[in-house]
């Protein structure tokens, strides 16, 4: 059962979430909290937000992810993992459009600014958010389970990734492309996801 937690806990808070946007139609603090970040917009942070927003991008993760594959296919072969490796970040992908059409919210009110070139699609939840997660979190994992490190050297490195990728889905909110749920339910789906494919992944190695 404590294995399933890294899941159970995700995916409740995403229902959570979702059943409030079904009843509701709208969070009254997400309106707010968009408006609040939109007036704290400056140009720099701006820029600096663009660029954290392009290394979650679709055209961004695709090249990790191809470099990636490349590794574990010519340099370092391990054909299980790069095909948990896949699972994740492709089978995430696909899984979001299903999810982002089912509840079909419309993004904020873009009277007043420009949409990413990347804001495609209904908001709810952030696709951007769930790659980034899934992608930057495959990695920590990753990371944790190279024993040929120091532990604390692990633990960093893999928190490092996790707020990246955290920050990564927060540029979209603060870029005007998402609401705040739509974010954290992106967070949601990307660690529930994640959980799967990664304790699929325990359970083939420890058959071996």
């Amino acid at each position: 059962m404590k294995r399933l937690l890294p899941i159970i806990i995700p995916a409740s808070l995403f229902l959570l979430l979702a059943a409030g946007l079904v009843l509701d139609g709208s969070y009254s603090w997400d309106l707010s909290s968009w408006k609040a970040i939109q007036s704290w917009r400056f140009y720099g942070l701006d820029q600096g937000m663009h660029l954290i927003s392009l290394l979650g991008s679709g055209f961004g993760l695709t090249l990790f992810i191809s470099v990636i594959c490349w590794w574990l296919i010519r340099v370092k072969p391990d054909f299980n993992l790069l095909k948990r490796f896949l699972w994740a970040n492709v089978g995430g992908a696909i899984l979001a459009w299903p999810i982002k059409f089912g509840f079909d919210r419309p993004r904020p009110d873009y009277s007043t600014q420009d949409r990413s070139f990347d804001a495609i699609g209904p908001s709810f939840p952030s696709g951007h958010a769930m790659a980034a997660i899934l992608f930057y979190g495959f990695l920590a994992w990753w990371l944790l389970q190279n024993s040929s490190r120091p532990a604390a050297v692990r633990w960093r490195g893999a928190l490092l990734l996790v707020l990246f990728g955290s920050l990564s889905g927060f540029s979209r909110f603060y870029l005007g492309d998402h609401y705040l749920s739509d974010v954290l339910a992106g967070y949601c789906v990307g660690f529930a996801w994640l959980g799967i494919c990664t304790l699929n992944y325990s359970h083939n190695q420890s058959d071996q």
